[in-house]
C-alpha cells in the first residue's frame, strides 16, 4: 500500500490541493446560493474521482489500497454525475454527500490495515477514514441543520481534509519501507 502511495505521491498531494482549493473555495464565496454549492461540490466530486482514478491505476501492481483507491474514485465520478446532472433537494443533497464521506471513510479505514505495519504514519489514512465516516454520519443524523451552517460545516472539514492530504503527500515521498 504505501509502496504505491509513495510512487503516487504526487496525485496524493494534487488530491488533496483539489479537496483544499474546494473547501476554501466555498468557505470564501459570500452566502453561495444552494445551487452553486451542490455543482461546485459536483465539480469537486469528479475532480477527486478522476485524481483517484489515475492514482489507482498508475500502480505497478494491483494491492487492497488501489482497489479501495478505485472504489473511492469510482464513488466520487457516480457522485459529482448525480450532483451535475440532477437538481437535488436540500435534504437529497445531504444524503448524497453523507453517503459519499461514509463510503470513502468505510474505504481508507478498512484499506489502511493493508499490509499492516508497512509504514510509520499509516495512522493517518485511517485518522482520515474515521473523520470523514464521522463526518458523514453527522450529516445523516443532523438532516435538519440550516443551509448556512450546513456549508460552513461542509468547507471547513473539506479545507481541513485538504490540508492533511498535503502534508501527508509531502512526508510519502520521505517514506522508507521498514526491512
Amino acid at each position: 500500500m504505501f509502496s504505491q502511495l509513495s510512487r503516487n505521491g504526487r496525485f496524493l498531494a494534487l488530491r488533496g490541493a483539489v479537496t483544499l482549493a474546494f473547501g476554501v473555495a466555498a468557505l470564501a464565496w459570500p452566502q453561495p446560493s444552494f445551487q452553486t454549492l451542490v455543482r461546485l461540490f459536483g465539480l469537486f466530486a469528479l475532480a477527486d474521482g478522476l485524481v483517484g482514478g489515475a492514482t489507482a491505476i498508475g500502480g505497478r501492481h494491483a494491492s487492497s489500497r488501489s482497489q479501495a483507491i478505485l472504489l473511492e474514485a469510482c464513488t466520487s465520478l457516480a457522485v459529482g454525475l448525480v450532483l451535475l446532472v440532477t437538481n437535488p433537494t436540500q435534504l437529497v443533497f445531504g444524503y448524497v454527500i453523507a453517503g459519499r464521506f461514509v463510503l470513502i471513510g468505510l474505504l481508507e479505514v478498512i484499506s489502511s490495515g493493508y499490509p499492516p505495519r508497512e509504514a510509520e504514519s499509516e495512522w493517518v489514512i485511517t485518522l482520515a477514514g474515521i473523520a470523514s465516516l464521522l463526518f458523514g454520519l453527522t450529516i445523516v443524523l443532523a438532516p435538519g441543520a440550516a443551509a448556512g451552517q450546513r456549508v460552513t460545516a461542509i468547507a471547513a472539514f473539506m479545507a481541513l481534509l485538504g490540508l492533511v492530504l498535503v502534508a501527508f503527500a509531502s512526508r510519502v515521498r520521505d517514506w522508507r519501507l521498514a526491512p
